[in-house]
């Protein structure tokens, strides 16, 4: 692993150089270069004095510009690895390549999984402090890292994280509530697996810290501490961190009548939860997810949640959905509450609607699918609730 950061500072002075000697061979200036690039005159000036890390696009850009023939394309990938800490380099240009990554995490959510709030209050949280340009440099990598998620062919990827460490609000509660929602919408991928290693664990194997167990292409076996590199032994598995007890057989509990609650952020991230929470309800309760009930109350939960998000937010606070079965056992009813009162949706069909309307094509979706729905004042506390009900029976 590189020792130390000066072979990857010479290379960031080198492409510098190279961007500053294209420049002024085709007589341009800073500021005409910044403007035919798409950015700041500030901007060129940093990174020809190798004082800033050009992003990939930036590269292609000053390639093509500059007519550069792939002299400085050519040198995208050492220029990006530069953008991580030393001790992180070799490990970001294996895990771009892995088969397979198998994490284990007990200091931090793992940086495949943080959103830009948490990576940022993390980077902050680092002593001795960083200069905002470093902890931007960093956030902005450690994002681009998770491509990786979405990669074709789809790489196996698990995550096994210390249960503490989902319950540490670093960044406060509206960042972490967000990094939470992050983690549960990930392990929705079918090439990912999340599990949490629970406080009350009596065994434990991963005593000596975090780590990350890598698969190449060409079958290799690698493990990755911080400072340290390990060949994994051939056989072990990756994802064991404890045997389970065996459970006594207990007779099964009375079923409740099926119900579902749960708060969510008021963000897209959270609507995107939220219909899938719903729709992995009805799934359980009997409605499998490529059945009509499951269907359409999905659609009118993604509905009136990106309502719920758009017009209904209020800073700090959060939606509330509920999803249970109404008396009978005939409808279901859904529920999204938010926490402003005022503009409350028409309940009548909504026409022409425009792009800024609470009552517009989301609402008029609603009207066509539900076989009722209405607005009611949030019990308890202040706003709204949007209800709609589907005939199941």
């Amino acid at each position: 692993m590189t020792g130390n950061g000066e072979s990857e500072t010479g290379i960031i002075r080198c492409f510098g150089q190279q961007v500053r000697l294209l420049r002024t061979s085709r007589g341009l200036t800073r500021a005409e270069l910044g403007a035919k690039l798409g950015y700041s005159e500030d901007m060129v000036t940093s990174v020809e004095l190798g004082r800033r890390i050009p992003k990939p696009e930036f590269i292609d850009r000053a390639d093509a510009v500059l007519e550069a023939g792939g002299l400085l394309a050519v040198m995208k990938e050492e220029v990006g690895l530069a953008r991580y800490p030393a001790f992180f380099r070799d490990a970001a240009k294996l895990e771009a390549e892995a088969v397979e990554l198998h994490v284990y995490a007990s200091k931090a959510v793992p940086g495949l999984l943080q959103t830009e709030e948490y990576a940022r209050a993390v980077c902050e949280m680092w002593l001795p402090l960083l200069d905002p340009e470093t902890v931007n440099q960093r956030v902005g990598s450690r994002l681009a890292r998770q491509v990786i998620l979405d990669r074709q062919p789809s790489p196996t990827i698990s995550f096994v994280i210390e249960e503490h460490v989902l319950r540490r609000p670093l960044g406060g509660r509206e960042v972490m509530r967000g990094q939470l929602e992050e983690v549960l919408l990930r392990a929705q991928q079918r090439n990912v697996v999340v599990q949490v290693m629970p406080i009350g664990c009596v065994e434990h194997a991963a005593l000596d810290g975090p780590f990350t167990l890598y698969e190449t292409q060409k079958g290799q076996r690698l493990a990755y501490e911080r400072h340290a590199w390990r060949h994994a032994r051939p056989g072990r598995h990756a994802g064991r961190m404890h045997s389970p007890s065996p459970q006594r057989h207990r007779a099964p509990a009375p079923t409740p009548p099926p119900e579902f609650a749960m708060a969510f952020t008021s963000t897209p991230r959270g609507a995107r939860l939220a219909r899938l929470f719903v729709s992995h309800c009805l799934d359980s309760w009997g409605h499998p997810y490529d059945g009509g009930v499951n269907e359409t109350l999905t659609l009118i939960t993604a509905e009136l949640c990106a309502n719920a998000v758009r017009h209904g937010r209020v800073p700090g606070r959060d939606f509330h959905v509920r999803l249970a079965a109404e008396a009978d056992g005939g409808r279901l009813r859904l529920e999204v509450s938010d926490s402003r009162a005022e503009r409350p949706p028409a309940v009548t069909a909504p026409t022409a609607p425009d792009a800024e309307s609470e009552s517009g094509r989301g609402l008029l979706l609603v009207t066509s699918l539900a076989d009722g729905w209405g607005v009611t004042d949030r019990r308890p506390g202040t706003g709204k609730t949007v209800w709609a009900v589907v005939d199941v029976g």
